[in-house]
């Protein structure tokens, strides 16, 4: 893809909020159920929600919907989502680089999300190329999901995102949480600066293939970020094994 022909924009037509519904299906094979409607987004648009849509030429191939909250300083991000042949094409960065610049114009200073940790795609871009930080373990947040969602419990990790603030990266040598034994058991003893979820190469791959240990990983994940999270740990960045960092607060 060239990036020069990506046009991002907001204050979107009702017919360019219609067309929203079958990205949603394409990215997340929603059945209809699950789907943000148009006249929903109208509306959400209309009280100050930010839905912008990423496209090369008529049609788009990726969005973002981010929600007002309570706190005027503070937008929650509910969707991000780019059609399956436009991935990994820098469009999901793009987007949340889009909605950062609305934000801060705006003066919201944070942005939050939820994802899929067993996601690693998605974790390279919130954690590692973003700077977010994970402050909390939701699990099955969203309950029973379908579409590519489904047959295993929606547990999201919740993420903040200062954009415009610099974050270092940790250099501190990472204890693990587990060992290299099957399956996975993490400890719940540790007390070091800086901590390391190892996970396998493709968790992706589990997904299709063999969805029980992936089960297992998530379980494990669950069990180890719930606890340190509680304890003063955030989730920092993501390693090149690939691995989660808990950083101690």
């Amino acid at each position: 893809m060239n990036r020069s022909d990506l046009q991002i924009h907001s204050e979107l037509t009702a017919k360019e909020l219609r067309s929203l519904e079958e990205l949603q299906i394409a990215v997340w094979q929603y059945p209809d159920r699950e789907v943000v409607p148009a006249d929903l987004m109208i509306a959400l648009q209309r009280v100050g929600a930010l839905i912008a849509t990423a496209s090369e030429g008529a049609e788009p191939i990726g969005f973002v919907l981010g929600l007002p909250t309570t706190d005027s300083k503070h937008q929650h991000s509910h969707m991000l989502g780019v059609r399956p042949d436009r991935r990994r094409q820098g469009v999901g960065l793009a987007l949340k680089r889009y909605q950062a610049a609305w934000c801060l114009a705006r003066g919201i200073t944070k942005i939050s999300w939820t994802f899929d940790p067993l996601r690693l795609a998605n974790a390279k871009l919130n954690l590692h190329q973003l700077g977010a930080i994970g402050t909390a373990y939701l699990p099955d947040f969203y309950g029973e999901m379908g579409g590519i969602n489904s047959g295993i419990p929606s547990d999201r990790l919740w993420v903040e995102w200062r954009p415009g603030e610099p974050r270092e990266r940790a250099e501190l040598q990472a204890i693990p949480v587990w060992d290299e034994s099957w399956p996975p058991r993490p400890d719940l003893g540790l007390s070091a600066a800086l901590l390391k979820l190892a996970l396998p190469g493709d968790l992706e791959e589990l997904r299709a293939e063999d969805l029980p240990r992936l089960e297992i990983w998530q379980s494990a994940l669950r069990a180890a970020m719930v606890h340190y999270l509680a304890s003063g740990y955030t989730v920092w960045d993501l390693g090149e094994e690939p691995s989660y960092l808990l950083r101690r607060s």
